[in-house]
C-alpha cells in the first residue's frame, strides 16, 4: 500500500528539505511542494492569507495530484501550511492510503535564522511570526510533533517514515 506523507508547520522550520529528504528514503516517491503548486498563479494572484485568494483551486489541484500519484503506487510527500480544517478533508479523502501525518517545530531563532538565509525573493521577512502565532491556534495532537531543529533533516526523515506514532 502506498503512503500519503503529510508534512505542515509554520514558514521556515524545514518542510521542503525535509520533504525532499522522505522522497529519497522511498524507492518510487514524489514530492508536492505546497508553495510551487500555489505559485503556478499569475494572473490574479493572492497571496493565501489575502482576501480573494486561490486557495480553493490549490486544494482542488493539490489533492487531484495526489491521488494521480497515489494511484500511479506512488508514495506522496506533500508539504504545505495545513489547517485543523484541511487536515481532516486530506485525511477522509484519502482515507483508503496508509496516511502519516507530521508537525515541524522549529525555535524562533532557528526560524529567523534560516529566513535570513534565503534568497530575497523567498525570505518571508516578518511573516514567520504571524505564521507561527497561526500555526500555534491549529492545536494539533503533539504525538505529531518533531523539531527540526534539534536534528537533522535526514534524522527527521528516518522518524517520519519509521515512527509509528506518524501514522494516522
Amino acid at each position: 500500500m502506498n503512503t500519503l506523507y503529510l508534512l505542515t508547520g509554520p514558514t521556515g522550520v524545514g518542510k521542503s528539505t525535509i520533504s525532499k529528504q522522505i522522497a529519497e528514503k522511498l524507492s518510487k516517491s514524489a514530492v508536492i511542494d505546497g508553495d510551487e503548486i500555489y505559485h503556478q498563479v499569475v494572473g490574479s494572484y493572492a497571496s493565501p492569507w489575502k482576501e480573494h485568494n486561490h486557495l480553493k483551486l490549490f486544494w482542488n489541484v493539490t489533492e487531484m495530484l495526489i491521488e494521480t500519484y497515489l494511484k500511479e503506487e506512488y508514495d506522496v510527500v506533500f508539504n504545505y501550511f495545513i489547517t485543523r480544517e484541511i487536515y481532516h478533508e486530506l485525511v477522509n479523502r484519502f482515507k483508503g492510503y496508509d496516511v502519516r501525518f507530521a508537525v515541524l517545530v522549529a525555535s524562533m531563532e532557528t526560524i529567523k535564522r534560516r529566513d535570513n538565509g534565503r534568497t530575497d525573493l523567498l525570505k518571508s521577512k516578518d511573516r514567520f511570526m504571524v505564521s507561527v502565532e497561526e500555526f500555534k491556534r491549529q492545536g494539533f495532537p503533539l504525538k505529531y510533533f518533531i523539531f527540526t531543529d534539534v536534528l537533522m533533516p535526514g534524522d527527521v526523515a528516518h522518524e517520519v517514515i519509521k515512527d509509528v506514532k506518524f501514522k494516522v
